[in-house]
Order: structure tokens, then sequence, then C-alpha cells
């Protein structure tokens, strides 16, 4: 909106903005005029408004003075917008960037199952090889074997060696077991090379194995190194199980660890990866999940990806937080840092809360912007020294918080005794207590500090202790103990903690005692002092 602005006994331009066709202003407000000494000769002024992209729109002004001479409001002006969409407000498709984020999730469950098939594309090859028409065949086999009753100690041990015309084989196999009744265990060692007319394949495979009754456990370590004309793989492999049967329910319980590193080169290009999968499951359906996956790839579409996963799978479907890094090999793509999870939390290195993203809303302690390019803001109350709403300027708005309240939980105490004085409270006792008031669905941040300082010079004795409890009913002995500190030598202790309480609790007010303890003696031409303090607060969010 441009205006005249080196004229006098003007205090301010006002504007109305109306729909092309209609008749009544849908915006209408008023911006400063300025200083007529210092306004350049034509001034202007951007409006600030919810005004709809690509549409036309019909403006008018009218210079508003001092005192109460008339002025006349301009024509009605046409204005059609810009075509800005949301869209061009972030520099992203954000549909797009969710199907990335799933694309990464995918990636970071399918490095175990991509190791495999390319192992196995391996085991189909070899098997392929003809070992019937062996030239030369040599064998060794050993085997010691104990029973008593139903008892039983076996080891075997067999070397088979083998040459064709084009392949030939070494391979190595070492057995223990062991047996009482429905009770066993068992190490198997396997180690073979083999050779081609165009690959060669080297591999050891060992498995531990432990079984009473339905309850197992085992272990597999398989390193592999394969090579054909075009490729090159090697891997290594730990595979942990374990499994226990409820003898009530028959319901088993069901661990699994796995550990993988590979390395390929071919025609896909190089990649290398480093895959670990973990999960644990008590009720059939349910599973708790842990997969972490870093990769490197070679080649125009390669890339270097991390990713982290936790999940838990059940019945009714999933849920988990995950996070990762991409560095594509493309220039013109975008490195990128992801996180995905109902709740975010982000705190400095004393562990105090800085910012917190909780479902589709962003929290933060402090926030500096630079500039701000917003579809709509909402707020109680905002501190600026100069803002534009609907159009109206609003100055000298401070020491506001938007987002949130700040309720303290403080005490200090401090008692010095001497010369045969002694001081004894004799039994907890209750210094203070907070009823902190929060919307149930909403999220809380505790900031907790208490330090207990003691101080003997000469004969005597001194205890200061001092403890925060949440949620209790008036004694000591209800509530959780959230922080606590105490001192019997000379100097400070302090505890200090900040937690996060979710808006899943359900609650709608929470209750915070301060109770202490403090006794201090001093003899004969001694001084003994103890001192005690709570410095803490609950971060509410509105």
């Amino acid at each position: 909106m441009a205006y005249p602005g080196r004229l006098d006994d003007v205090r301010a331009v006002r504007v109305q903005v109306r729909l092309a066709g209609e008749t009544a202003p849908f915006f209408d407000g008023e911006v400063p005029y300025g200083d007529p000494a210092t306004n350049d000769v034509q001034a202007s002024v951007v409006l600030g408004g919810t005004f709809a992209p690509d549409t036309d729109h019909q403006v008018r002004g009218i210079l508003v003075p001092f005192g109460a001479r008339e002025t006349s409001w301009s024509e009605w002006l046409p204005v059609k917008t810009d075509d800005v969409w949301i869209y061009d407000v972030y520099p992203v498709d954000l549909d797009r960037l969710e199907q990335d984020v799933k694309g990464y999730l995918d990636w970071a469950g399918s490095g175990i199952r991509e190791i495999e098939r390319r192992l196995e594309e391996y085991d189909l090859w070899m098997a392929d090889q003809d070992f019937g028409n062996a030239f030369d065949r040599q064998k060794i086999r050993q085997q010691l074997s104990a029973t008593f009753d139903t008892a039983r100690a076996e080891w075997t041990y067999e070397v088979n060696v083998l040459a064709a015309a084009d392949a030939a084989l070494s391979q190595r196999i070492e057995t223990l077991k062991a047996d009482v009744g429905n009770n066993s265990a068992a190490i198997t060692a396997e180690a073979v090379a083999r050779a081609g007319a165009d690959a060669a394949l080297a591999s050891d495979i060992s498995s531990l194995g432990a079984t009473v009754g339905n309850n197992s456990a085992a272990i597999q370590l398989e390193a592999t190194a394969r090579a054909n004309a075009d490729s090159a793989l090697a891997a290594d492999i730990a595979t942990l199980d374990a499994k226990v049967f409820d003898p009530d329910t028959g319901l088993p319980s069901v661990a699994s660890a796995v550990d993988a590193l590979s390395t390929y080169a071919g025609p896909d290009g190089a990649l290398a990866d480093a895959v670990t999968a973990l999960s644990a499951s008590s009720v059939p359906g349910d599973i708790a999940k842990a997969n972490m996956r870093m990769g490197v790839m070679s080649g125009p579409i390669g890339y270097s990806r991390i990713a982290f996963e936790t999940r838990y799978d059940g019945t009714g479907g999933y849920r988990g937080a995950a996070f990762g890094a991409d560095t594509p090999a493309d220039p013109g793509q975008k490195t990128r840092f992801w996180m995905r999870a109902d709740q975010t939390v982000v705190m400095d290195s004393t562990g105090n809360v800085s910012a917190m993203f909780d479902g589709g809303s962003a929290y933060f302690n402090n926030a500096r912007i630079r500039n701000l390019t917003a579809q709509n803001i909402t707020a109680d109350k905002i501190d600026a020294a100069l803002i534009l709403q609907n159009g109206s300027v609003i100055e000298d708005l401070i020491d506001v918080d938007t987002f949130s309240r700040f309720e303290p939980i403080v005490y200090s105490f401090t008692r010095t005794v001497s010369g045969g004085q002694t001081y004894d409270e004799g039994q907890w006792t209750l210094h203070g207590t907070v009823i902190v008031t929060k919307p149930v669905d909403k999220p809380c941040i505790e900031f907790m500090n208490v330090e207990a300082f003691a101080s003997l010079s000469g004969s005597g004795n001194r205890d200061a202790f001092i403890i925060v409890k949440r949620g209790g009913n008036g004694t000591v002995a209800s509530g959780e103990e959230v922080v606590r500190a105490r001192m019997q030598g000379n100097g400070t202790v302090t505890d200090t903690k900040t937690i996060m309480r979710g808006g899943l609790l359900n609650e709608t007010s929470i209750r915070y005692d301060i109770w202490t303890w403090n006794s201090c003696a001093a003899g004969g031409s001694s001084n003994a002092t103890i001192s005690v303090k709570c410095d803490s607060g609950v971060w509410v969010f509105r």
C-alpha cells in the first residue's frame, strides 16, 4: 500500500480490503504514518493479514489526522494477490517427504533380508557346481562317545576333500553333543573352502545350542567370503535366540538379536552394510523391535545413510519412533536428518528442556527468529516491540509467556549452633505444599533441584536432609520421591533432575511436598551449621 509520505497533521493510514464483488470489507486496520521529515516522498507498507492467494480483491485507504480535520477515502483499487500457497511457504513437498521417511523405515528394517538374499544367490550358484564326477575324494572321520543310563556324550570330527575337473572342495565339520534325558547341549563348527572355474567360496559357520525341556538358547556365527567372475561378497553374521515357555499358560517368551556386517562389489555397484536387529515377545502377536542400519553405496544413485528405529507391533497395528541421516551421492538432492516420533524432546548439556515437539505442536522454551512466514498465528500474549495484528499496530507488549506458565517450588532454611547448643527437628517435617493445575491432555516438565549443606568445626554432629515428593497426601510415606539431598559431613550435595511428564497421565492437578529432617549439635567451643534449599518448579503447557 503506497501513499504520500511528507504530509503534516497525519497520524495514521487506515486501510480496508474487500473481495471483488463484495460490499463489506473483511480487513480494516491502521498503520502509523511516521515522521514526515524522515519519511520517503512515496511511502509504503506491506499489509499483514489473511488474504486468499490468486484472488481478486479491492483496497482503499484514508489518511487519519491528529485532530478532527476531515479527510476522504481513496477510490476502491483492484488488486489480485500472488499465486502463493502453503506449498510455496514450505520449500519441500510435504506429502513426498512423508513417503521418503516411510522409505527410510523400510530400508532400516530390511537390512538382514538383503544380506541373506545375496548369500542365497551365491548358495544357489555354488549348488550348481558338479562334484558327482570327482576325480579324487578323500575323507577322515573320527568319533568318540560315552553313555550311562540317560546320559550320553559324543564327539565327531570329519574332513572331506574333493577334486574334479573344474572344482575343488575342502570341508571340516566338528560336533560336540551332550544329552541327559530331554536336556541337551551341542556345538557344531563347519569350515568350507570351495573353488570352481569362475568362483570361490570360504565360509566358517559355528552354532551353539542348549535345550532344557521346551526352553532353548542358541547362537550361530557365520563368516563368509565369496567371489565369482562378476562380483565379490563378504559377510559376518551373528544370531542369538532364546525361548522359554510359561509352564502355566504354555505361551512362549522369545528374544532374538542379529548383528551383521557385509560388503559387496559387483554390477550393482559397491555396497557396505552394518545391521543390528533386536526383537522380544511374550504375548503372541505383540513384539518389540529395535533396528539399526548403516549403509553406503557407490555410483550416481549411491548414498551414505544411517537409520535407527524402535517399534512395537501389536494385534492392532504398530507404533514406533525413528531417526536417521541421509547423504545422497547426487549433488542435486538435499542431505537430510529426519525424525519420526509422537513426541521429540531437545535438551541442552545440563539436562534442561529447550524444545519439545508433541503430536502436531511444537513447544520452545526460547525462540529467536529473524524472519517468520506463517499461515496463522494464535497466541495468548506476544512479547514484541512492534507487531501488526489484523492490520492494527500494537506496541510495547512485554513480559509475557505465550505458550506456558511456570509454577515455582521453593524453600530454604539455615541454622547455626555453637558452644553446647543443639537443634533437631526430630522427625520428617513438611515445609511447603504446591498444587499445580494443568490441562488433562497437556504435558508438563519438572525442573527439580535440592541442595543440602553442613559443616562442623570441633566436636558434635550435623545432618542436613531434604526431599521433594510428588502426588502425596500429606504424609512422608506417600507419593513419589522426585529428588533428595543429604549431607552428614562437611560440604554440599545437590540432586537435580529434569523430568518430562506426558499428557497421557490424565492429571488435572499435581501435589508437590517439601520435607526435611535436620539436626545439628556443637560441643564446647565448636560450631555447627546446616542448610537446605529447594529451587524447583514445573513448566505447564497450556
